[in-house]
């Protein structure tokens, strides 16, 4: 699982403006309770946005999204991004992302 702080440095980052810099379409969100996204057993991988203060909130499951060079990019422009995983292998990473470049952290593809 991986979690994500995207947050505006000028200016702040909106849900949607989180889910377009992922490549998704705001307009396919569909509202959820965690206990929904728990016994939904068909659904692989998910992306959880909430809106907090001027940042956005992103909680995946099941893909890895928001650690990618690209969307890390992405993410962070204009903004700063935090990041940090868990995988039950050990593979857990940490990292920061300012202005669309990746400061801390894996460089990867």
């Amino acid at each position: 699982m991986y979690w994500s702080v995207v947050e505006g440095i000028d200016t702040p980052v909106t849900v949607d403006e989180a889910v377009r810099r992922l490549g998704g379409d705001p307009a396919q969100l569909v509202e959820a309770s965690g206990e929904e996204l728990i016994d939904d057993l068909s659904c692989d991988a998910s992306v959880c946005v909430e809106q907090r203060g001027s940042g956005v909130v992103l909680f995946e499951t099941g893909n890895y999204q928001s650690v990618r060079s690209e969307v890390i990019r992405r993410l962070s422009a204009d903004s700063r991004v935090h990041s940090t995983s868990w995988h039950f292998s050990g593979w857990d990473i940490m990292m920061y992302a300012a202005y669309g470049t990746l400061l801390t952290g894996p460089r990867r593809n």
